[in-house]
């Protein structure tokens, strides 16, 4: 899928966390709620963009 802002088209990146249900923690309008618990901690990878601010280029 492809995205526009301002004119400029972009893919975005998408990251999968692995989650896992734990335990009931209470109730909520009548039904269970449960906590859920990161398989690992999740860390997005961010890459350097080069990026321009009113003419001025930066790297975020």
């Amino acid at each position: 899928m492809q995205l526009s802002y301002r004119g400029v088209i972009y893919k975005p990146q998408h990251t999968t966390v692995d989650v896992k249900e734990g335990e009931v923690a209470g109730q909520y309008r009548g039904a269970p709620w449960r906590v859920h618990r990161y398989g690992q901690y999740a860390q997005t990878l961010q890459q350097d963009h080069q990026l321009i601010y009113r003419g001025i280029r930066y790297t975020h």
